[in-house]
């Protein structure tokens, strides 16, 4: 008897082990036919209904309290006041992380906040998906609380939309956390860096999300930060980005970051920046350059270098440093060089250089 006993207890805390924390996404949610448990949703493995946060980046009609509260089903003014703005109708900033607050409560064996949608011309899962939760919820999830056909969605038709969260579990919450803040994994994200952001423990984050140290995270993505009091408008401001290593340092990194696979639109930047990096300030970037172009047509001399004949190029003459933008005679060349677009699986990612 006290044989079976032990077995039992072994039994259980193994059971606990395994649901103590909870399982990355890991990409999978990129293929709306995995139908892989983390893609699901949060597992149940704690109290059944907390108080939790999430980050949403404001975008194009979802960059007001009022509106990112409309498709997340929150409390406006809430968004408003943890993210210090004065009302519910004011706008944020292109693109800027927006602290929401919200409920999560268990659902089917899932986490889950439930919010609503209403279904637009063209849309499908995947877009809903990635266009406007931007992988708060998976095509996978939607397709499990919605019983009609993904490939038909009719205009207007409402769906459910379980919108991804988690409770600390009790060994959390005997370590002082109070709450699991859901975060949008962007590029140049890696786990110390949002360690450091949310003042949370770095080995807490990984061990929250079952992620060993040299693990990848990827983009869209959603990641569990442990928190041990309430987020606030300071932790989500992004910080001022460093002057990146001189040819000279040779210095590079060595943590394991958000994995990167883009095409022609990000290799035009590379190139752009290393232009930049090894061509000198005033100095020509092609100094035996033809002035001669377009087949006889010809640019004037340096006195006139802001005037260009019709049907001819005009020549690059110097590149300067100005906030990551390439100036010829203090006009803008390239004005997309700090935001890029890649299609990946047909979806439209935002890379942030």
């Amino acid at each position: 008897m006290a044989i079976l006993f032990l077995i039992l207890l072994l039994f259980s805390s193994s059971s606990w082990c395994c649901h103590a924390q909870q399982l990355y996404i890991n990409n999978k949610q990129m293929a709306c036919s995995d139908n892989s448990s983390s893609t699901l949703g949060y597992v149940c493995n704690g109290p059944h209904s907390c108080s939790s946060f999430l980050t949403f980046r404001s975008a194009a009609f979802y960059n007001s309290s009022v509106s990112i509260a409309y498709i997340l089903a929150t409390d406006a003014s809430n968004i408003s006041r943890i993210n210090g703005v004065d009302d519910v109708v004011s706008t944020f900033p292109d693109d800027q992380f927006v602290l929401v607050p919200l409920s999560c409560s268990c659902s089917g064996g899932l986490y889950q906040h439930n919010a609503s949608f209403n279904v637009r011309a063209n849309d499908d899962y995947f877009k809903i998906v990635n266009d406007t939760y931007q992988g708060l919820t998976t095509c996978q999830a939607l397709a499990a609380q919605n019983s009609y056909n993904p490939r038909n969605l009719s205009v207007y038709l409402r769906l459910n939309v379980p919108v991804r969260c988690a409770c600390p579990t009790a060994a959390q919450a005997s370590r002082g956390i109070r709450y699991l803040l859901n975060y949008l994994v962007t590029w140049g994200d890696d786990i110390p860096t949002i360690a450091t952001r949310f003042r949370a423990d770095e080995q807490a984050v990984r061990d929250g999300n079952n992620l060993s140290a040299d693990a990848v995270i990827f983009p869209f993505t959603t990641l569990l930060v442990p928190l041990t009091s309430e987020p606030t408008r300071d932790l989500i401001v992004t910080p001022s980005q460093p002057a990146g290593p001189t040819p000279e340092s040779g210095s590079s990194s060595t943590n394991k970051g958000v994995f990167i696979g883009v095409g022609s639109g990000v290799g035009c930047n590379v190139v752009i920046k290393l232009m930049i990096d090894n061509v000198a300030v005033g100095k020509e970037l092609m100094p035996h350059r033809n002035n001669n172009i377009g087949g006889g047509a010809s640019t004037s001399n340096s006195n006139n270098a802001g005037e260009e004949s019709h049907g001819s190029a005009t020549p690059i003459k110097k590149l300067t440093r100005n906030r990551g933008l390439i100036i010829q005679e203090a006009s803008i060349v390239d004005e997309s060089l700090e935001t890029a677009t890649a299609t990946k699986n047909g979806k439209r990612k935002h890379l942030f250089l």
